[in-house]
């Protein structure tokens, strides 16, 4: 069971998708890039593939059992509605302060305490390092170290909403059906 998050753009910053497990108290999330699409190249006519994305949101809801997608709807209202009215479970989360701060916090104290797993992915750990912390008396949340800067920070984001988010649900089991003997016996 996971919880998946989107971090979308269209044009010039980078579109992520992060998985990250449904434990029990106790246990140890794991997080999971699932996609990353960015400019690489620089060049200025750079869009994100919108059907292409959405069909990894649709794959990664066949891989895993998913509890939400939980996404900031700015740029991709229209296919996010598309994937609630196939019934994949979108959830709105906008990136405002009073939402990013708790998550930034529990992101941190996790990472800081060992208390979240990830297979190293290189792209995962470039963004995490191109992250700042943006303090404020309100909260603190991530930012790029300056507006304009090249030095993407999405998966990072989507890591971070999808760890609090997954935090937010207890892990459900599918419920067990009990035969008698002969009822087993009968087939």
């Amino acid at each position: 069971q996971v919880v998946l998050v989107f971090d979308g753009s269209r044009t010039g910053d980078a579109t992520a998708l992060v998985a990250v497990s449904v434990v029990p108290t106790g246990e140890i999330p794991h997080v999971q890039p699932v996609a990353l699409h960015e400019n690489t190249t620089g060049d200025p006519a750079f869009e994100v593939d919108m059907a292409e994305v959405m069909e990894e949101i649709r794959q990664a809801s066949k891989r895993w059992r998913v509890r939400e997608i939980t996404a900031d709807l700015t740029y991709w209202q229209l296919p996010l509605r598309i994937l609630s009215d196939e019934g994949l479970p979108v959830v709105e989360m906008p990136q405002t302060l009073p939402r990013m701060a708790p998550a930034t916090a529990a992101f941190h104290q996790a990472a800081v305490s060992a208390h979240l797993t990830h297979d190293g992915d290189p792209d995962l750990r470039r963004h995490v390092a191109n992250a700042c912390v943006v303090v404020s008396t309100r909260g603190d949340k991530l930012a790029k170290d300056s507006k304009g800067s090249p030095r993407k920070i999405d998966l990072a984001v989507a890591a971070l909403m999808a760890f609090h988010r997954a935090a937010a649900h207890k892990p459900t089991y599918p419920e067990c059906v009990s035969f008698t003997r002969e009822e087993l016996e009968e087939d």
